[in-house]
């Protein structure tokens, strides 16, 4: 694919992307808000950049690149999000379930849209070869020492970025008369939540990690955008109930979490030897 057809086709996948989401929310709300619709046209060619490179990249059917990345992106575009707002927030569970559902829909037309729209011009193969090669480069327990640090290391990233945002996000976690319904687990919630968290992320970038023949400097910027842009970015930018520093700290302590997450990731998952482009 050339240089000029892959930003066409991130283009269309924002402007679908843009109107897909302008019509929820005028079901959701019967109204239309031009800050909303501009907002998710950038994060939607955000996304279509970093989805249709890694996309891109998968020499796999239609059909296996659909669902790596409807898994990838529902999981760290939704459920992720939606679980750690659960335990960060007041709302029941009955409350976060349409959304969770709204989400599986939601990335699904995202997947299909990447998957047609940055279709792989090289190499085939199969995703059970891409794997078997992968996981055979190491033995079993180091695979398993390797996933678990990794899921673990999560949690001191969480924190340290955390507690550097920590004086200015209080208020809005401690103040109820600011009606966002937000709220401060105890640590027993939360170092349980997060390495749970971080290993959801291991795995789910595995497939990636496994398929994509970039060299390390790469990949490291594939996964941090990969992580970032769906999982924070987005999310953020197009949360138009939430204050404006409330999203802006969050997204600085986030961008955080995720740079250092994925230098983590790479050098303790990443093959041994791969060809760089």
């Amino acid at each position: 694919m050339s240089y000029s057809k892959y930003v066409r086709s991130a283009l269309v996948f924002a402007l679908i992307f843009m109107a897909f989401f302008g019509v929820i929310e005028y079901l959701r709300t019967r109204q239309f808000s031009v800050v909303s619709i501009v907002f998710h046209f950038i994060g939607g060619l955000l996304l279509g950049l970093i989805a249709g490179f890694v996309s891109w990249g998968l020499p796999f059917r239609n059909s296996i690149r659909i669902a790596l990345l409807w898994l990838a992106l529902f999981v760290i575009q939704y459920f992720t999000n939606l679980v750690e707002y659960y335990f960060y927030s007041t709302v029941s569970v009955s409350a976060i379930l349409p959304d969770l559902a709204e989400g599986l829909f939601v990335t699904l037309i995202e997947a299909v849209l990447i998957a047609l729209l940055f279709v792989p011009v090289t190499r085939q193969s199969a995703i059970g070869i891409e794997m078997k090669e992968f996981f055979e480069e190491r033995r079993g327990s180091s695979w398993v020492w390797r996933i678990l640090i990794a899921s673990l290391l999560w949690i001191p990233i969480y924190f340290a970025f955390g507690m550097v945002a920590f004086p200015f996000l209080t208020p809005y976690y401690t103040d109820p008369s600011l009606g966002l319904g937000l709220t401060l687990p105890s640590f027993g919630v939360v170092i349980p939540l997060q390495f749970v968290r971080g290993l959801i992320y291991v795995l789910v970038l595995l497939p990636l990690i496994a398929a994509l023949r970039i060299g390390r400097k790469y990949l490291f910027g594939v996964l941090s955008l990969v992580l970032y842009v769906p999982g924070a970015f987005i999310p953020l930018l197009t949360n138009l109930l939430w204050p404006v520093p409330l999203r802006i700290i969050h997204g600085i302590e986030v961008l955080g979490d995720f740079v250092v997450f994925a230098a983590v990731i790479v050098a303790l998952l990443k093959k041994k030897e791969q060809s760089s482009p």
